[in-house]
């Protein structure tokens, strides 16, 4: 018989596909999601606020309690900060961002169960935590800002690492084909998409706009810094892509922004605010 998994998911949207993509990558056991009864538990975790790292915790200790003999394997951007702390708390592994690849290879050795999955390359998705009909894409990892507030820089790494526009595309088309009508194109900083391929976001979005099929994209969320010209006349010509963004916004101060680190004033902001209005004054 089978041993069970449960994945349990802090955090963003990235986060919720990484977790797909774990549950995808361990099909040799019975996955499920956010059951509280199961042979291991993966803990998805996020760093953005200490309230995420506490619900973590206590959510370790309720799970324990309820199954004093399973492991629980904590993995993502908190314990790839502090993994010195959750040992203390108690998990059987504690794995780093990057090492979320290679979650068959720790939840076999938890398990006494064989490995040999292969667990390199990007992680990719036939499915989706949000059900039949909305799917998330990660298409970037990391970020090239340097926020002072932030953590996720820390965890996730100060540079751009793209997926290629051929992985994207197959991995877009997949979802297509399985019925998937609205995919959510995420990552930790989209702007910032092909930085590291000498490509852009608006690239990628004209090779996904000419795909076949009754669908439609929708974008996380953008710094205002990264809304050029190039994506906004993509965006009016395009019935494909949501007429929707979302503005990352900190503060109404230039002040408090200046000493956040951000790249933009109030200014600059409204300016991205108005272009965009301009797609469609609805």
């Amino acid at each position: 018989m089978k041993k069970t998994v449960s994945i349990y998911t802090f955090g963003c949207k990235m986060n919720q596909y990484e977790s797909q993509a774990m549950a995808e990558r361990l099909k040799d056991f019975e996955v499920s999601f956010s059951q509280e009864q199961a042979d291991l538990f993966i803990l998805n975790s996020c760093t953005v606020t200490s309230e995420a790292e506490r619900k973590l915790r206590q959510l370790f200790r309720r799970l324990k309690a309820l199954n004093p003999d399973s492991k629980i394997i904590i993995v993502g951007c908190y314990s790839e900060l502090s993994p010195e702390e959750l040992m203390v708390l108690g998990a059987d592994e504690v794995v780093g961002v990057k090492e979320k690849r290679a979650i068959h290879k720790y939840v076999a050795r938890q398990l006494d169960r064989p490995d040999g999955v292969p667990q390199e390359g990007f992680f990719t998705v036939t499915s989706s935590i949000e059900g039949r009909t909305r799917a998330f894409l990660s298409i970037e990892d990391g970020c090239l800002n340097n926020c002072s507030y932030c953590r996720i820089r820390l965890a996730r790494g100060s540079n751009v690492i793209s997926k290629p526009i051929d992985i994207v595309r197959k991995e877009f088309e997949g979802l297509v084909r399985r019925g998937y009508k609205e995919i959510v194109l995420t990552g930790i900083n989209i702007g910032y998409y092909g930085v590291d391929l000498d490509s852009s976001l608006t690239e990628l979005l004209n090779e996904l706009d000419g795909l076949d099929g009754n669908w439609r994209i929708r974008l996380g969320s953008l710094d205002p810094d990264t809304v050029d010209k190039s994506f906004l006349d993509l965006l009016a010509g395009s019935s494909r892509i949501a007429r929707h963004m979302h503005l990352s916004l900190q503060s109404g101060s230039d002040n408090v922004l200046k000493y956040m680190k951000r790249k933009y004033t109030i200014s600059e902001y409204l300016r991205a605010v108005e272009s965009t209005r301009m797609v469609d004054p609805r």
